[in-house]
């Protein structure tokens, strides 16, 4: 158990792992419910101390609109200055960028894929795999965020689903994709994305009418042909 109140104090005193202890407690829903404005917040406190990986952090947030409004410029600013520090990004920045700009290109709208995973490592390859595949990613920490997102944004073409979650793990999420009364939404084409393969699990997934499950790592071969039966929408 956290002790919360110590943390808190040394973190307001501006001690740089109580800061980042914080943000990633918030973030994950350790010991208190997940608050992504929170986890922003202490995030973005220890990258104005001078944290490189709190300014990659706090970057991708920005371009992604977690935890805060999307600023692609601060985001474009953020990672150049992590980039400085020696800090290299997974994905290609530029890229990572103009994703999340949602260009249009060739008067299609580019495939936009959810990301559901507890492991931010994972978000951020699966991310710059999707990117590097002309499309845009998406991410939610486990289950009950990916399927408030789902809920949310109509123009989620794709869900990878990690299985073993905080919250809400991946069978259930699915479970409550397909129960959703919107058509629309309870056909979704969901993929499991994990390092189980257990025979029962996998059972339980077609029994949910999954679409398809890979073993981590992922490839981006793995992910290219999934992507290429997903129906591009007009822009």
């Amino acid at each position: 158990m956290i002790d919360e109140e110590d943390l808190k104090k040394k973190a307001e005193e501006g001690h740089l792992d109580s800061q980042k202890a914080l943000a990633l407690a918030f973030e994950l829903g350790l010991d208190r419910p997940m608050d992504m404005k929170q986890s922003f917040y202490w995030w973005q406190k220890a990258a104005e101390a001078g944290d490189a990986l709190a300014k990659t952090v706090v970057a991708e947030m920005h371009a992604t609109g977690e935890g805060t409004e999307v600023d692609l410029k601060e985001a474009k600013q953020l990672f150049m200055a992590a980039e400085c520090q020696g800090m290299k990004p997974w994905y290609d920045t530029k890229k990572f960028l103009e994703k999340q700009g949602h260009k249009l290109r060739g008067g299609k709208k580019q495939k936009k894929v959810l990301i559901v995973d507890d492991s931010n490592l994972v978000r951020i390859v699966m991310s710059e795999i999707i990117t590097n595949l002309d499309a845009i990613p998406v991410t939610a920490n486990n289950g009950q965020e990916g399927l408030k997102k789902v809920i949310a944004d109509p123009d989620i073409d794709l869900v990878f689903l990690d299985l073993n979650m905080p919250i809400l793990n991946g069978l259930q999420c699915l479970a409550s994709i397909r129960n959703l009364e919107d058509p629309a939404l309870s056909k979704k084409p969901v993929v499991i994305l994990t390092t189980e393969s257990k025979p029962e699990y996998i059972k339980s997934a077609v029994s949910l009418k999954v679409n398809g499950w890979i073993i981590k790592p992922a490839k981006s071969k793995n992910i290219e042909e999934i992507l290429n039966k997903i129906p591009s929408r007009e822009a």
